[in-house]
């Protein structure tokens, strides 16, 4: 995670026969460190890291299989002060819901079918995401005002029809 703190799934560790001090293991661990310290780099462009203390942080994905991903985040996002934490996404694994229920404070996820091999079989076209993209996404991010990014109270558009 980007505070440094690590998710390692512990029935997958057992299932394989891996212990987590494993020196290839801790070789791994050290490598995707420094890429997600490279990545935070170049995505936030000199932007330091928001401050969560004391609000909600809602983790947005475009599934959960395993729920891994979107575990370490929700630790990144407590271990940065954050009071609460929703994880909204449009399908995931009941299996990972489930272990997720006990992690989060709400969940938001509309499609959680029996039969779920992986989440791009509920997409047309699921390509990765370059980080150039990415890139041009925090670029326009940060030149949007946040009280222009928010959508309309629905009771302010009912009180305009008045």
């Amino acid at each position: 995670t980007e505070t440094g703190d690590v998710y390692l799934d512990e029935n997958l560790l057992k299932y394989s026969g891996i212990r987590k001090d494993d020196e290839k293991i801790q070789h791994i661990i050290e490598q995707e460190k420094q890429e997600a310290q490279r990545r935070l780099r170049v995505y936030r462009g000199g932007r330091p890291a928001l401050n969560l203390a004391g609000k909600t942080a809602i983790l947005v994905d475009d599934g959960i299989a395993t729920g891994s991903t979107i575990k370490a985040a929700s630790v990144s996002v407590k271990h940065a002060g954050a009071q609460k934490v929703v994880i909204a996404v449009p399908v995931a694994s009941p299996r990972a819901l489930k272990e997720l229920r006990k992690l989060v404070d709400e969940i938001v996820c509309p499609y959680a079918p029996e039969v779920f091999r992986a989440v791009g079989q509920f997409y047309e076209e699921f390509d990765q995401t370059e980080d150039s993209e990415v890139i041009q996404i925090m670029k326009q991010a940060k030149t949007i005002d946040p009280s222009e990014a928010l959508a309309p109270d629905p009771r302010q558009l009912e009180e305009s029809k008045s």
